[in-house]
């Protein structure tokens, strides 16, 4: 809503500051509107600052039931097939969005049945479509919230513009299901799924999987490791294929508890050896 020319309010409590006329076109708007009657901003202060008593508003939302005509006004369903396999804490948060939102709906309900359209006035108009909008955007919230517990083929339900009624995602949601599963079938059926190219990124990395004869020449001629003349290199820089970032073990034979080892590939002549081959060399 505009302000009125010549005077711009400041804070509550303060009464307004004069602006001249002339300068009311360029003064920086407030942000803050006409003041509403003294009681129903106490009410509303009250009421929107402190929690109401069960019991009272329970008993109030029992007399907006929704309307014949308008199965929209009220809070929606999670469809059963869906709500039976959620996860219990996406269960708990549906519901404490369900609360608020039945407070919403029946407090539609009720200024809606006070509408005439004959005297509907610029300000219940704007009320209307605000408070539309706001029961429409947490439908779309709730739908984002199950949307990681559904199987990505039916993410498609969870869409804003996906219709909701008295269930949040559509009637009929069991025969939709079957419907999706039967055009899967029917694609699969029709498409050549073994000459379609595939993504590069695909096949995603996996620290178990052998190195293929193709990627060891092109390491090769990368100059990554030597000629194959100088030795099984691939296992020398790699190891083991089967065990990644770990070599091969020394000793393959030892066993845990064991105390004797194999002995070791250097030569140690021992003192009978010594004998003789300083024998030898004497000779």
């Amino acid at each position: 809503m505009g302000r009125a020319v010549g005077s711009v309010p400041t804070t509550a409590g303060k009464g307004q500051d004069t602006i001249p006329m002339i300068a009311a076109k360029f003064a920086m708007p407030s942000g803050i509107g006409a003041p509403l009657h003294d009681d129903i901003a106490q009410s509303m202060t009250y009421l929107m600052s402190n929690k109401l008593e069960e019991k009272s508003l329970d008993e109030a939302a029992e007399k907006y039931l929704s309307p014949e005509n308008c199965e929209l006004l009220d809070t929606p369903r999670v469809n059963t097939i869906i709500w039976e396999n959620l996860r219990s804490a996406t269960r708990n948060k549906d519901l404490k969005i369900q609360y608020i939102q039945k407070s919403l709906t029946k407090g539609l309900c009720a200024f809606a049945r006070s509408l005439n359209p004959a005297t509907m006035t610029e300000e219940q108009h704007d009320a209307l479509a605000l408070l539309c909008n706001a029961n429409y955007g947490l439908n779309s919230m709730r739908k984002n919230l199950i949307k990681p517990d559904l199987n990505p083929l039916f993410h498609h339900l969870c869409r804003p513009t996906y219709p909701v009624t008295k269930h949040l995602f559509g009637e009929d949601l069991g025969r939709q299901v079957k419907e999706l599963q039967e055009q899967q079938k029917a694609t699969a059926g029709v498409m050549n799924t073994r000459n379609q190219p595939q993504d590069r990124h695909q096949r995603s990395y996996h620290p178990y999987r052998k190195v293929t004869d193709y990627a060891k020449h092109t390491m090769k001629r990368a100059g990554w490791f030597p000629n194959r003349d100088q030795g099984n290199s691939s296992s020398r820089m790699y190891g083991n294929s089967e065990r990644p970032f770990l070599g091969q073990r020394q000793n393959s034979n030892f066993k845990k508890g064991n105390s004797k080892q194999q002995a070791s590939h250097t030569y140690t002549p021992t003192a009978a050896n010594r004998g003789k081959q300083s024998y030898h060399r004497k000779k």
